[in-house]
């Protein structure tokens, strides 16, 4: 889908030796059961509408961290989910390290991602509390900041940030 983040592997048509192309081909035909759909008022221009970047990981990396706050009365819950792939040749451990990049959040959080064989996939989860928190609103759209970053013995092998709100979403009566 066009407006949903992806990656894609390109290490196997690097060539080290030398200069490489990167060449992205856009289709922006609109069709009836895509997204916005076949309906009128839609611009119908092409085009890359997010940011495009080229990053060199490690093969035992974070492939995909998702983050789900709600607000409570007394700070806020929130559930982080992390896929952690291991591409190295050899088994490999580590753990998460979720550190909160605001002030007054609470302590780090640790996750082991116990030992992945080569190959191996795993979505980790972590839940917790935070005590303090800015609750996100139409009027105030606060979003709070967390660094999830992968480590092994004492080395930090990738990290990635993530922006989230804390908010509730609710209907109430009948639809």
């Amino acid at each position: 889908d066009a407006f949903l983040p992806f990656e894609v592997p390109i290490d196997s048509a690097l060539r080290f030796d030398g200069e490489n192309v990167l060449a992205i081909r856009v289709d922006n035909t609109r069709r009836r059961d895509g997204i916005p759909g076949g309906r009128q008022g839609w611009h119908p221009y092409g085009g890359i509408l997010r940011p495009v970047a080229i990053w060199a990981t490690d093969p035992f990396r974070i492939d995909r961290v998702r983050i789900c706050g709600q607000p409570q009365s007394d700070g806020g819950q929130f559930t982080l989910w992390a896929k952690v792939i291991n591409g190295r040749a050899e088994p490999t451990e580590g753990r998460l390290k979720i550190h909160w990049l605001e002030p007054d959040t609470g302590p780090d959080r640790y996750v082991d991602t116990g030992v992945l064989e080569p190959g191996q996939e795993k979505t980790l989860e972590v839940s917790g509390t935070v005590p303090r928190i800015h609750v996100w609103s139409l009027d105030q759209p606060h979003l709070s900041a967390v660094q999830v970053a992968l480590v092994s013995g004492d080395q930090t092998i990738d990290a990635q940030g993530i922006e989230f709100g804390f908010r509730k979403i609710e209907t109430r009566g009948e639809m």
